[in-house]
């Protein structure tokens, strides 16, 4: 079929022959979902929708780049998902209250007792994938879907770096990392070891209300440290269980490979409730596809892009351990 047979013929051949558009070609493209830039067509696929953008790019390609993406992001799966239906910053109420109620007699006034309330701004920090090329060739030989295989690739390089970011991030035009925001819990006595007691410790700092829910986080490198300690009855601190991942004082660990290293001066462990880490992604996953940009090398572009934000929305419930310093 012909470009002039098509709706919008026109502005689809002179995008392809010029990428010159009229202001007539620009709102169409728009009416259809593009955005229409400098030799790009970009248009928006939700995931998990149908809809105009599932005729553009293959919804499964776009369902692989966030399931690889959410994949790569431990953080992400214990956090309590926040708004992002609208782009603009999003103002969170946070607290960290531990006062009790108080027992009523009859005929008696209530008492007082503020709620120190503050609050945190989210905004939606964009990542990318970078472009990624692909011949022409094999994308149209290929016996398998090298659009799908690019999909996972994409997700993954933006987990990777999002995960960094949640975990370590400084809050500084990136997300506040769950480690930088955490409250502190205990301090090592050593640089490079851990000891039994400063688990225990580090365990009992987090309220009995946040217990029920809580984990551990660390990484494996910090998991293999932690296999190796005993209890005062020469008991191992790490128990197996039966799905084979095993528990660590009694209660379940996540593996992040974005946590710290056991180092002076670094917060290695987590322990708490990670639902009090709020964490907003917006949930669309966008990928460009860039065909007139490397048509000369006889390749296409693609690049996937996610925006999202996170910071502590509860601080009494996660407790980090901090090495002693250099």
């Amino acid at each position: 079929m012909q470009l002039a047979t098509l709706p919008g013929g026109s502005a689809f051949r002179r995008f392809y022959k010029t990428t010159q558009l009229t202001d007539a070609d620009r709102r169409w493209f728009a009416d259809q979902g593009y955005e229409a830039g400098d030799n790009v067509l970009t248009r928006a696929m939700g995931v998990g929708v149908s809809g105009a953008g599932d005729k553009a790019v293959p919804s499964d390609v776009l369902g692989a780049v966030w399931h690889a993406a959410m994949t790569t992001t431990p953080v992400i799966a214990g956090a309590t998902k926040l708004d992002a239906e609208h782009n603009g910053p999003l103002t969170v109420p946070t607290s960290d209250d531990d006062e009790l109620g108080e027992l009523m007699a009859e005929n008696t006034q209530d008492s007082t007792q503020d709620v120190a309330i503050s609050s945190v701004t989210l905004d939606l920090y964009r990542y990318t994938s970078k472009i990624v090329l692909a011949s022409n060739e094999l994308l149209k030989d290929a016996t398998v879907s090298l659009e799908r295989h690019l999909g996972e690739l994409m997700g993954r390089r933006i987990g990777a770096i999002a995960n960094t970011h949640l975990t370590t991030g400084d809050g500084t035009g990136k997300p506040r990392g769950i480690v930088t925001a955490a409250t502190a819990g205990v301090t090592a006595a050593a640089t490079t070891a851990l000891t039994y007691s400063e688990l225990v410790d580090l365990q009992a700092s987090v309220a009995d209300a946040y217990q029920e829910r809580a984990v551990w986080m660390l990484n494996r490198s910090t998991l293999a440290v932690v296999k190796k300690l005993t209890d005062s009855n020469n008991q191992p601190v790490w128990t197996p269980t039966a799905d084979g991942l095993g528990l660590i004082l009694g209660n379940r660990f996540v593996l992040n490979a974005a946590m710290p290293y056991i180092g002076a001066g670094t917060s290695p462990a987590l322990f708490g409730d990670l639902s009090c880490y709020g964490v907003r992604v917006l949930a669309e996953a966008q990928l460009d596809v860039f065909r007139q940009r490397y048509a000369d090398f006889h390749q296409t572009g693609f690049r996937a892009s996610m925006r999202l934000d996170g910071d502590i929305i509860d601080a009494s419930g996660i407790r980090k351990l901090t090495m002693a310093a250099a």
